[in-house]
C-alpha cells in the first residue's frame, strides 16, 4: 500500500505542482491585470484633467472671442460714425460750392451785360445809357406836345415840320 500512497504521493505533488503553477500563472494574470487596471484609471485620470483643462481653454477662447467681435464691433461703429460725418460734411461743401458757382453763373452774365451796355452806349453815341434814356422820355414828351398842338397848327408848319423831318 505504501507505492499505492508513493504513486498517489507523486502524483498529488504532481498535481501539487502543476495546481502551483497554475495558481502562479493566475496571480501573474491577477498582476498584469492589476496592473492594468491601475494603467487604465492613471490614464482615465489624466483624461479627465486633460478634459478639464480643453473645457476652461474653450471657455477662455470663447471669452477672449466675444471681447475681440466686441471690440471690433466697437471700431467697426466708430467708423461707421466717422465715415457719415465725413459725408455730410463733404456734402455740405459740396453744396456750399455749387451755390456759389450758381451766383457766379448769374453775376458774371449781369456784370458782362452791364458792361456791354455801358461800352457800346459809350462808343456809339458817346452817351451813358441813362442820358440816352433821357433823351428818349425828352423826345417822347416833345411827340406828345406837337401830338396835341397837331390840330391847332397851320398848314404852312405842317408842312414845315414835315420837311423837316425827312431833312
Amino acid at each position: 500500500m505504501e507505492r499505492i500512497n508513493e504513486q498517489e504521493l507523486t502524483r498529488l505533488k504532481e498535481l501539487m505542482h502543476q495546481t502551483g503553477e497554475f495558481i502562479a500563472y493566475f496571480e501573474l494574470v491577477d498582476t498584469k491585470m492589476m496592473e492594468w487596471c491601475q494603467n487604465i484609471e492613471y490614464q482615465a485620470s489624466v483624461q479627465q484633467k486633460l478634459l478639464q483643462q480643453m473645457k476652461l481653454h474653450q471657455q477662455e477662447i470663447v471669452q477672449l472671442s466675444l471681447q475681440a467681435i466686441s471690440k471690433i464691433e466697437t471700431q467697426s461703429t466708430h467708423a461707421i460714425t466717422n465715415l457719415e460725418q465725413s459725408g455730410q460734411n463733404t456734402i455740405v461743401k459740396s453744396a456750399h460750392s455749387l451755390s456759389r458757382y450758381q451766383w457766379y453763373l448769374i453775376v458774371l452774365p449781369l456784370l458782362t451785360t452791364l458792361l456791354t451796355t455801358f461800352a457800346l452806349g459809350l462808343y456809339m453815341s458817346n452817351e451813358y445809357p441813362w442820358e440816352v434814356h433821357q433823351r428818349a422820355l425828352n423826345e417822347r414828351d416833345a411827340g406828345v406836345a406837337l401830338l396835341n398842338a397837331w390840330p391847332q397848327l397851320s398848314q404852312q408848319e405842317k408842312t414845315k415840320i414835315l420837311s423837316s423831318k425827312t431833312a
